[in-house]
């Protein structure tokens, strides 16, 4: 299915994106996962199976909101080195950026998450600081949000090290102010960088 150049990028392709390309291809009905359309649609390109692709395109379009994580995901997965992916970062539509912005807290709890490089989430966590940390409510919902969100940073930084402290200068931590700082003094001090922190949490 792939050439040598093409073989590290797709090394990790779901066995269902390739049966269910295959079918597709036949003219068969299946169903077919977020996590696989953008992988049918490169193979449906790659062996110009013109109709095919012109569908998945279209399924593409007409659920862009829905997919977005997912078409990032695979973007970022499927470059081949740091000088490409960067390339690709600056390519990244502020719609792009904006829609998981605004749905940050469903999708913080995927794995995938994860292979999104530093200067991706800087951008998608200024964008929900922006739009959601400015009001300043203390409704349980916004608590619990906020909750989830400091969690979600603590697990950059187990993830990406020391590299996940600038995301710390963005978040607004008003409220946990005291929490952050004692797990941070306590569980990161060899890895987070605290002169990236400034007034923020210490005042």
């Amino acid at each position: 299915l792939f050439n040598e150049d093409e073989i590290n990028q797709f090394n990790d392709i779901p066995e269902d994106a390739i049966i269910n390309f295959i079918k597709l291809s036949q003219n068969e009905t299946c169903e077919i996962n977020n996590s696989d359309i953008f992988y049918i649609q490169f193979l449906a390109k790659k062996y110009s199976v013109i109709e095919l692709s012109k569908n998945i395109t279209d399924i593409i379009k007409e659920n862009k909101n829905q997919l977005i994580f997912d078409s990032l995901y695979f973007k970022i997965k499927t470059l081949n080195n740091k000088d490409e992916i960067n390339c690709s970062i600056s390519s990244f539509s502020k719609d792009e950026i904006n829609i998981i912005a605004y749905n940050l807290v469903n999708y913080i709890n995927d794995d995938r998450i994860f292979s999104f490089p530093i200067s991706v989430l800087y951008q998608i966590l200024s964008e929900y600081s922006l739009h959601f940390q400015g009001y300043n409510t203390d409704d349980d919902n916004s608590i619990e949000k906020d909750r989830q969100i400091i969690d979600f940073l603590f697990k950059c930084l187990d993830h990406y090290g020391r590299e996940a402290s600038i995301l710390f200068t963005i978040i607004n931590f008003d409220r946990f102010r005291r929490d952050v700082i004692r797990k941070l003094s306590r569980n990161y001090l060899n890895t987070f960088d605290f002169n990236m922190i400034g007034p923020k949490l210490l005042k």
